[in-house]
This record gives structure tokens, C-alpha cells and sequence, in this order.
């Protein structure tokens, strides 16, 4: 039903000139039922924003004290952290599970980073050395520095995840004869530099 101007409560009304208000009516007044369709009106459903962190690709120069970490698409400097546990397990706080990690084989100084990054829910690579110094090479890099190889690293294991295998510690047996070797390998090196001296 539409309500005239006269039941409409009185309000204190300033006087008003110069303004082109148009003229009220008993239509212009009417009282829309809220069950009736507004004209015009658009009601937009907006989607619910994602809470999950996007996976990232992160490529790693491994060293003996130090590990250079480069995000792949970031354009944030190279991250540098302690190569032990404490600094570790602090920056995989920081990213996301599900995320994928390369490094390059060195020995045993990527290990731990491995097995804390394997054990955070992350898929980890260990590609052969030979393999992504083809591949920068293919890419046009030019330059080799730690930084730099912590970013091809990174840019490679973004762009060749589907041809990779994810890392999988070795059983404790064969890693205990992996290590005796090692040390074997290192002590024939050293007593043939004892000779040359």
C-alpha cells in the first residue's frame, strides 16, 4: 500500500533554497515490501579467500656452515641461514607444507637439511650436479656463485619436478657404509699428500 505524505512524522525542517530537489509525491514516498525485488539490484557472492599458503619452489647451495636459499618467481634476495638444526627448523617454519626443496648432492652437508625438510611435509630432490649444470647452461646463465646457483637450482626444480624423484633416506645400513667409505676415501687422500710432502 503506498502511505501519503501526511503520515509521514513531522521533522524539524531547515529552510532549503536554491536546490533542485524534485517534487515529492504520494508515489516517491512509497514503501517498498521487502519481499518484492528491488530493480537494479545486483547481489554479488563473493568466493571465500584461500587460508592456505601457495607451494613454493625453493632452491638450496648447500655448504658446510651455510645454506643459500632462493625461491623460485620471488623477487626476494637469496636467504642465507646457519647450516645446523636450530636455524633450520626455524626457517621451515616458514614455509609452506606440501612445498618443493632441491639441493645438490655435497657429500654429507645436505643431509640434515634433507631429512628436517622431508620430515616438514616438504618434497625434496637431491638432483645430479651434472644434470643442472646442463641445464643452466641450456638457460643462457652466465656467472656461478653461490647466490646464482641457489636460483638455477631453484628455477630447475620448478620447471623439472615431473621428471624428478623425490630424496629417500637411506637405510641405516646402507648409510653406515656410505660414511665408512668415506672416511676410507679420506685417509688414502691424506696419506697421499703425506707422501708428495
Amino acid at each position: 500500500p503506498a502511505y501519503g505524505l501526511s503520515s509521514v512524522p513531522p521533522v524539524h525542517r531547515a529552510p532549503i533554497r536554491n536546490l533542485a530537489w524534485p517534487k515529492a509525491n504520494a508515489d516517491s514516498c512509497k514503501l517498498t515490501p521487502l519481499h518484492e525485488p528491488h530493480p537494479g539490484l545486483v547481489i554479488v557472492a563473493m568466493n571465500k579467500m584461500p587460508t592456505s599458503r601457495s607451494v613454493m619452489n625453493l632452491g638450496v647451495d648447500v655448504a658446510s656452515e651455510q645454506l643459500d636459499i632462493a625461491v623460485h618467481g620471488s623477487k626476494a634476495a637469496v636467504q642465507r641461514i646457519g647450516n645446523h638444526a636450530q636455524a633450520i627448523v626455524q626457517w621451515l617454519r616458514q614455509v609452506p607444507h606440501g612445498s618443493r626443496l632441491a639441493m645438490e648432492s655435497t657429500g654429507r652437508y645436505h643431509l640434515l637439511l634433507a631429512r628436517l625438510a622431508r620430515g616438514h611435509g616438504m618434497q625434496v630432490y637431491v638432483p645430479n650436479p651434472r644434470d643442472v649444470s646442463h641445464y643452466g647452461r641450456g638457460v643462457g646463465q652466465r656467472g656461478k656463485t653461490d647466490r646464482l646457483d641457489a636460483q638455477l637450482i631453484a628455477r630447475y626444480v620448478a620447471n623439472e619436478h615431473a621428471q624428478l624423484r623425490c630424496w629417500q633416506p637411506a637405510p641405516p645400513q646402507l648409510a653406515e657404509l656410505d660414511s665408512l667409505l668415506r672416511r676410507r676415501a679420506a685417509r688414502v687422500r691424506h696419506q697421499g699428500a703425506l707422501r708428495q710432502s
